[in-house]
């Protein structure tokens, strides 16, 4: 009976959620609402919006650390929306280490911002962030203008 137990317990421990990966995707979208707002104060309500995954497969090794989703991945949290051909999360000790996104090309938006490339690499260590060239040889962002701040208490029209 105990053995029975204990290869229970050992095999939904293989199932569990990686949540090291899901904290790097959480993380990396508020990256992106920073790039795309231009400050911190405008994550707070879509940072606690629920992460939603969807893709035709998820290959995950906790022994290395990888989370890798692909096949038209599509990852939502509030207005921030991914579409990718693949997702990779690479994290050790629990920490999240590079996240890379690849696509035909790889799409990020909120709202009516949108950022795309083929190949989009963001380094949690180094907080840094790069991208490469879409099929066209360009890197392509759309960020709209936000409205000004009031000055002396007054609206803006």
């Amino acid at each position: 009976m105990n053995r029975e137990r204990k290869e229970k317990r050992e095999k939904s421990k293989g199932a569990e959620a990686p949540s090291p990966a899901l904290r790097a995707l959480v993380l990396l979208f508020s990256f992106l609402f920073a790039l795309f707002s231009g400050t911190a104060s405008a994550l707070t309500p879509d940072r606690d919006e629920p992460v939603h995954i969807n893709a035709r497969v998820v290959d995950i090794n906790q022994k290395t650390g990888a989370v890798v989703y692909h096949g038209a991945v599509a990852i939502r949290q509030g207005r921030m929306r991914i579409d990718a051909d693949r997702v990779e999360v690479r994290t050790r000790a629990n920490k999240p280490q590079t996240a890379r996104i690849t696509g035909n090309p790889a799409v990020l938006r909120r709202d009516d911002d949108s950022f795309s490339a083929l190949v989009i690499d963001y380094d949690f260590i180094q907080k840094s962030f790069s991208a490469a060239a879409d099929a066209n040889g360009r890197v392509h962002a759309v960020i709209q203008p936000r409205p000004k701040p009031p000055r002396d208490g007054h609206r803006n029209p």
